[in-house]
């Protein structure tokens, strides 16, 4: 075993709710490796994606924070976090 974490162990980690989860499989990620642990999401589901482009940072493999104001004012992990444990 190569010691890494599977999508599902990450979940459960983020403890994101289903209706997050829902929409982090459904809406149109992209994503930029931006270094050192940063990974920029763009949400392409909206109108203006500029508008909805963020960073997540990831530490071990596990997406730790957002800077999108969901993560700011609820409680678990956001869908741009859960969107990046749940792709390769």
């Amino acid at each position: 075993m190569s010691g890494e974490l599977h999508s599902s162990e990450i979940l459960e980690v983020l403890d994101a709710n289903a209706t997050i989860e829902k929409r982090a499989s459904w809406e149109g990620f992209e994503f930029t490796p931006l270094g050192e642990g940063d990974v920029e999401v763009v949400n392409c589901s909206h109108e203006e994606p500029e508008e909805h482009t963020y960073t997540v940072h990831v530490e071990g493999g596990i997406p730790s924070d957002c800077t999108c104001p969901a993560f700011e004012y609820q409680e678990g992990a956001c869908k741009h976090m859960v969107a990046i444990a749940i792709r390769e």
